[in-house]
């Protein structure tokens, strides 16, 4: 079970990109097919996907670049 545990681990952010990236072409191909609502919930699924990416691949890279391009600014 451990093995099984830590090979999701391994993958699990993929898997989460892969379907991110299903939805969007879905919804890109079904544009017309969806009502807004499902339009929505799909667009927020993909920025969820977005945001875990952002947040594990580049943990507050976002916010240190937002902050040193303030203060070079200045």
């Amino acid at each position: 079970m451990e093995k099984l545990i830590l090979s999701w681990l391994d993958i699990w952010l993929y898997v989460i990109l892969a379907i991110g990236i299903i939805d969007g072409v879905l919804l890109a191909v079904n544009w017309k097919k969806y009502n807004r609502i499902m339009r929505l919930s799909i667009i927020g699924g993909i920025t969820l996907v977005a945001h875990v990416w952002e947040e594990w691949v580049l943990p507050a890279a976002l916010a240190i670049s937002i902050t040193m391009d303030a203060s070079i600014i200045r």
